[in-house]
């Protein structure tokens, strides 16, 4: 990221009660603790479990003064594979937590990030897809996603589980990049 005028935008979809717009927040924490500039933003219609949300985050080298909604991200993060829509696919990577799949095609890494969240937190959340996201695209360096993710999280039980879910995502799409 030398450019100085850097910036990239990621977008998070997934359904309430996901954690995706908690997600989009410890996304942008350890960004800016690996050094840029960030932003999160929620967007959601009715607050309501099960429908669905999106979260933007911005990072870059410069202060970002852009709010406005991402329909072209250069990042996607789908927590749920019904909500992939193929003109939204991310410019430069999309990653799509899809039980039953783990592998890399078009542009496209599909993992099974349910199984894993499941496994320790007993629920499918969106922390697995930063997790997915830190192997694909080291750009953060996972000093500041530990720091971010232990900031996040006050609780130390919490804490551990999400990052057991984070480092487990981060093995299984290394394991498939690398395949």
């Amino acid at each position: 990221m030398a450019k100085k005028d850097f910036q990239i935008s990621i977008k998070l979809v997934g359904l309430g009660g996901q954690g995706v717009v908690t997600a989009a927040s410890i996304l942008a924490r350890a960004a800016f603790k690996a050094g840029y500039w960030s932003q999160a933003m929620p967007f959601f219609g009715v607050e309501r479990t099960g429908t669905p949300v999106e979260a933007y985050v911005r990072i870059g080298q410069q202060p970002i003064r852009n709010r406005q909604k991402l329909d072209r991200p250069d990042i996607l993060l789908v927590n749920d594979a019904k909500l992939l829509i193929s003109k939204e696919i991310g410019q430069i990577l999309t990653l799509v937590n899809q039980p039953k799949d783990n592998l890399s095609k078009d542009g496209v890494i599909y993992y099974d990030s349910k199984s894993i969240a499941l496994a320790q937190l007993g629920k499918d959340l969106a922390i697995g897809l930063l997790g997915g996201l830190a192997a694909s695209w080291p750009e953060i360096s996972r000093k500041a996603w530990l720091e971010a993710l232990t900031e996040h999280f006050n609780d130390e039980a919490l804490t551990k589980a999400n990052i057991k879910v984070f480092q487990g995502n981060f093995d299984l799409v290394d394991k498939i990049i690398k395949h």
